[in-house]
């Protein structure tokens, strides 16, 4: 069942969906779409507006590469209708509690590249009353290119990272490399398709009033005003500290 978030909030909702069973031997840990997705609808958040009630669909098929076939809808005044697919990893992980360098890495597939408003990857990792935000999002373009969000300035960054969008038609790998330290996370490297990139960005610790143990990651799909429908593969996904 998709829930519906309020004008910017991305908070998740608790308790978490049951995990299965699963047993670690290792940090680097491939295949992580084992673990069940929850699908968050938003919209566009240039500015707060009402969320509505109805949005589009969007079926996710489990495998390696997992597969989402995306339908938004077209929204009232323009805005786009946003799915925030959330998985919940850690019950898979050993202990993530002293974690200083975070290393990810997934193939990515769209059906239709001209369809997408952007995409975005995003970490929601929580240490006592310590929040980190790795995260990465990808904007079309001539060329496409990759950016951070700013928690200070409250806006996304260009992270001077640039690709050719039409390469995800036919699937690129995306990776990225982070510094975790008590007060900021810091942003190393983006590389697409072999082509590593050194970044300089740096995002201050979020605080918390509620302690908590969290390591969730994510995948945002963002629609156009004209609400295209398309088709998103991730696989190969790893994700090493």
């Amino acid at each position: 069942m998709a829930t519906i978030l309020q004008p910017g909030d991305y908070t998740v909702p608790q308790p978490p969906l049951p995990l299965p069973p699963v047993t670690v031997t290792q940090t680097i840990l491939p295949a992580l779409q084992i673990a069940p997705f929850e699908l968050l609808w938003g919209v566009g958040r240039s500015h707060p507006v009402p969320n509505p009630p109805t949005h589009g669909t969007a079926t996710w098929t489990p495998g390696e590469p997992t597969t989402c076939d995306f339908r938004p809808i077209k929204l009232p005044g323009g805005e786009s209708d946003n799915l925030y697919a959330l998985r919940r990893l850690g019950a898979y992980l050993p202990d993530f509690s002293g974690i200083t360098h975070l290393q990810e890495s997934q193939t990515l597939q769209v059906s239709d590249p001209v369809a997408v408003q952007a995409l975005e990857t995003d970490w929601h990792i929580q240490i006592s009353k310590s929040v980190w935000n790795p995260g990465l999002q990808l904007l079309p373009g001539s060329p496409w290119s990759v950016r951070g969000f700013d928690y200070t300035a409250k806006k996304w960054v260009s992270l001077g990272v640039t690709f050719d969008g039409t390469a995800l038609a036919s699937g690129l790998t995306l990776a990225a490399e982070y510094l975790i330290s008590p007060t900021s996370l810091s942003f190393v490297s983006v590389t697409v398709n072999g082509q590593r990139t050194p970044v300089s960005f740096v995002q201050p610790v979020v605080a918390m009033a509620n302690a908590a143990m969290v390591f969730n990651k994510a995948v945002q799909l963002d629609a156009r005003a004209d609400a295209l429908p398309y088709i998103v593969k991730i696989g190969k996904m790893t994700v090493s500290y």
